[in-house]
């Protein structure tokens, strides 16, 4: 942290961008598959943000996004440690924005839904699994791709959402209203 304020003099924008999922059924996850999502998956994003907000208050100033999912919605089969690590994100992100948000430092969440990226390509390449997720999409588009998701994110990052405080934004091409 220290070499990027050195570098470039202050920090504006975090954007907690970290997701690992082990598919298995509550009942068969191990200790260790619960404390690995936990720790990849929340923790690291809590040290990082820590580590940020005391250059961000100094300044009155900071962007943090969280990348969230929706999953932390929607009761995926095979997802409770990947899902749980997303919902303490919003819980999170809460309580950071009643303590944060008096010195000018945004926290929001993005939530995207089923992506194609390298860690969900063997999702992406599977005909069965492809066509599951293109016909419970209402737009009936399956996988979103990374770009879908760059605009919500640069807009959570700039000033045009000085006002935007824990916002939960869901990019999932509407699946999440359909299934809740």
């Amino acid at each position: 942290m220290e070499r990027v304020i050195v570098k470039y003099g202050r920090i504006d924008i975090l954007v907690n961008n970290v997701g690992l999922a082990i598919f298995k059924p509550f009942d068969e996850h191990t200790l260790e598959d619960w404390d690995f999502t936990f720790n990849t998956n929340i923790k690291s994003a809590f040290i990082l943000t820590r580590a940020v907000v005391p250059h961000m208050k100094h300044q009155h100033y900071g962007k943090i996004i969280f990348v969230s999912s929706t999953a932390a919605n929607i009761g995926f089969a095979t997802l409770s440690a990947y899902s749980a690590t997303k919902g303490a994100m919003q819980a999170l992100v809460r309580v950071m924005v009643s303590e944060l948000a008096q010195y000018n430092i945004n926290i929001n969440l993005l939530s995207p839904g089923s992506t194609d990226t390298p860690g969900n390509s063997v999702f992406v390449n599977d005909p069965v699994i492809s066509e599951r997720i293109k016909n419970n999409t209402p737009t009936k588009t399956g996988f979103m791709v990374a770009k879908d998701l760059a605009g919500p994110a640069i807009f959570l990052a700039s000033d045009e959402a000085k006002a935007v405080h824990g916002l939960d934004l869901i990019v999932d091409n509407g699946v999440s209203v359909v299934s809740i």
